[in-house]
């Protein structure tokens, strides 16, 4: 066992299991969903309009729009959906936090303080700026939205970002919405400051995505953080996106007892998950025991999932610490139980890693886990570096593992690496004897209890590791399993001052 791969190597059931709770709470008819207001009486009044698709509630100013949580509360009482339209450009600077107002913005939709957001919200591409919000521990779902709730949705609203942040509380942090299990179309998010969730998921866009994001996009200059999970778009990932780019700076920092995802566009995704045409231009840096990824940090198959990415793509710097999993356009594809895929994709972005690391130009460890990892028809072109401690470097995968937890728990899985390529220079400078794998597409390909298989594949940048370095793969090991290279070819230099070959350093 490579012991790059076994040291620092934790599953987050801490992760898994909120998350699993986070979406069970999206779920309507639990209670907290549309209906579960009391009846407000009679209907607020100050808005022009009658609230109607024909006539939407017409939303002028920032007074305006701090109105919309009452009319929201009300119609979802009575079960009807509202119209609302923004008019002017609307700045809520006025809204800032202050000694007698310490949260600043109360978002809309807040379950506690409101009720979820179930009506229409039409931006008009008119903008909204000078966005504060400090939960203080009496907010639920942070952002200028908290929780859209099925069936609610928001079109063509331009938001701009000072902070929204959730402090030391467990709740979800996003700067349009914490929390969207509705609709979100068209919209454009910049964030010029900060969105942070010490304790739970943050996104440029949404904290947590269980509903549809389509055609939006989120830029900086600012950053998006957490020590749980961070993407540039969405901090976690159960619905659909498409159409959609982040370029957003995304850093958090892990524990060895709970692993941090940091994403480009999505930090986590789980069961459900879909990605698509979208694409990442952020950069991403993880402190210590991270998932990476140029555009997803962890895609989980956990309880029989099917996450899928396709047609998309990274374009940012991955740079992860020690004890991390750092790849070009996802950090750690985990079929756990069920089945990750990425089709079609591509990533161009560098790739460094430091200490204890896996690092892959496309993935950094692409692990059936008593299920199934498959990569296809996609490539990697960002150079690729490891330093310091035991690391596995790839142009396009750290390490392809059959079954790491199959084997460990007597179940293998399946992982396929298929029509894929790397042009990458990957260079490993460890200096550890017999510790570092380092290959041009692969640095480590082993069944692991399981079967990992790579089919017409091919590399063809350059290798440099100072020990077990080769053209393809630094490593191909059935290691209880079943470990298969086939149809594939590297025409990269190999050079080193330990063990080098021309296509791959250990074949058993």
């Amino acid at each position: 066992m490579n012991a790059g791969y076994g040291r620092g190597r934790n599953l987050p059931l801490g992760v898994l299991r909120i998350l699993v709770v986070v979406l069970l709470a999206l779920m309507p008819g639990l209670g907290l969903g549309p209906g579960s207001a009391a009846a407000q009486g009679t209907p607020p009044s100050g808005l022009q309009g009658d609230g109607t698709e024909a006539v939407p509630y017409a939303v002028y100013s920032a007074g305006d729009l701090s109105l919309v949580n009452g009319y929201n509360a009300y119609y979802s009482s009575v079960d009807r959906q509202v119209y609302f339209e923004l008019e002017n450009n609307v700045d809520l600077s006025v809204y800032a936090p202050s000694e007698s107002d310490p949260t600043g913005w109360v978002p809309i939709g807040d379950p506690v303080n409101s009720a979820r957001f179930t009506g229409v919200f039409l931006g008009n591409g008119h903008a909204i700026t000078g966005l504060t919000v400090v939960d203080d521990g009496s907010l639920t779902d942070d952002g200028l939205f908290g929780f859209v709730a099925p069936g609610g949705e928001i079109e063509n609203v331009s938001l701009t970002v000072s902070q929204v942040t959730s402090g030391n509380h467990d709740e979800p942090s996003g700067g349009l919405v914490g929390v969207n299990d509705g609709t979100i179309s068209g919209c454009t998010v910049a964030v010029s400051g900060t969105v942070v969730s010490s304790l739970a998921f943050a996104g440029g866009l949404a904290g947590v995505n269980g509903g549809t994001i389509s055609g939006c996009t989120v830029t900086g200059p600012g950053s998006v953080s957490s020590s749980f999970a961070a993407g540039g778009l969405a901090g976690a990932n159960s619905g659909t996106i498409t159409g959609s780019s982040a370029s957003v700076n995304v850093t958090g920092s892990g524990s060895a007892s709970q692993f941090t995802s940091l994403g480009g566009l999505v930090g986590y995704t789980g069961r459900g998950s879909a990605i698509t045409d979208s694409t990442a231009t952020s950069s991403v840096t993880g402190s210590v025991y991270c998932y990476d990824g140029g555009l997803v940090g962890y895609n989980d198959g956990y309880g029989g999932g099917t996450p899928v990415i396709t047609d998309s793509s990274a374009t940012g710097g991955v740079t992860g610490s020690a004890h991390s999993y750092n790849g070009g356009l996802v950090g750690f594809n985990d079929g756990d139980g069920g089945t990750v895929t990425i089709t079609d994709s591509f990533a161009t972005g560098k790739v460094a890693g430091s200490g204890y690391s896996e690092n892959g130009g496309l993935v950094g460890v692409n692990d059936g886990d008593t299920g199934h990892a498959v990569v296809s028809g996609s490539y990697a072109t960002g150079s690729v570096t490891g330093s310091g401690g035991y690391n596995d470097d790839g142009g396009l995968a750290g390490v392809n593992a059959g079954g790491l937890l199959g084997y460990n728990s007597g179940a293998g899985g399946t992982a396929a690496i298929i029509a894929s390529y790397a042009t990458g220079a990957v260079t490993d400078s460890s200096g550890l004897p017999s510790k570092s794998w380092v290959g041009g597409l692969v640095g480590w390909n082993t069944g692991y209890g399981g079967a990992a298989s790579i089919a017409h594949s091919w590399a063809t940048g350059s290798v440099s590791g100072n020990w077990n370095a080769g053209g393809l793969a630094g490593i191909n090991d059935g290691n209880d399993g079943t470990a298969s290279i086939a149809h594939c070819y590297a025409t990269g230099a190999v050079t080193g001052s330990g063990f080098v070959a021309a296509s791959v350093f250990v074949n058993q």
